[in-house]
This record gives structure tokens, C-alpha cells and sequence, in this order.
């Protein structure tokens, strides 16, 4: 995952829910998993497990198990949404809305980073 951010929505009935944006890259894994699933889990970690999560950026989960290779529990919410026990805080987003980013719609030049 590139970036996300999160924020609040109160719907006509006041009750509050958590609205999360998520930008994933087409050639990524996970994207393949959003796609096919419903729901999805953001998962933020104690700075003890930084050293742990860098195999996350380093390697691919085609490739790997990288929930094994960092250590790290992967469990599953009554859904099915798969998040790690070590998390000190989940939030299982049930996905609204999808669209793909058209490159031409960006408005000033990325210098390829």
C-alpha cells in the first residue's frame, strides 16, 4: 500500500463509522485480494515490530509467506478478514467504493518516484 488516510462519516442516523482511502499500486498482491474480498483490515504496530514489518516492503507475498517471516500471527475476524495478532490496533473497513487512477487526471508531474 502506497498511502492511506482515514477520517469520520456521520450518516443521517449519527451514528459514527470510520471511512478509510487506500491507494494500491495494480502490480501489487494485495491488490488482487481487494479485489476478490469485501472487507479489508488496516493494521498499526508497536515500534517493537518495525524491524519485523520491513520484510513487508522488501519481498513479495507471491513469493513468500511473509506473515511467517516476520514472525508475525495472522488471524481472521468472523468475516474473514485477515489481520495479525501483534497489531496494537485493527480496523476491519468493510470496501464501498473502488476506482482505478487514470495518470492523465494527475495534475503535475511525479518526476517518476
Amino acid at each position: 500500500m502506497a498511502t492511506s488516510c482515514t477520517g469520520y462519516f456521520r450518516p443521517r442516523t449519527f451514528d459514527t463509522c470510520v471511512i478509510a482511502t487506500i491507494f494500491v499500486r495494480p502490480q501489487r498482491y494485495t491488490r488482487e485480494f481487494l479485489e476478490q474480498e469485501t472487507h479489508f483490515s488496516l493494521c498499526f504496530f508497536p515500534e517493537a515490530q518495525r524491524n519485523a514489518l520491513r520484510i513487508f516492503g522488501a519481498a513479495s507475498g507471491r513469493e513468500l509467506d511473509k506473515a511467517q517471516a516476520a514472525g508475525l500471527t495472522p488471524v481472521s475476524d468472523p468475516s474473514g478478514c485477515v489481520y495479525y495478532a501483534e497489531a496494537r490496533l485493527v480496523l476491519i473497513l468493510k470496501k464501498i467504493y473502488h476506482q482505478d487512477l487514470d495518470p492523465a487526471n494527475i495534475g503535475v508531474d511525479l518526476g517518476g518516484t
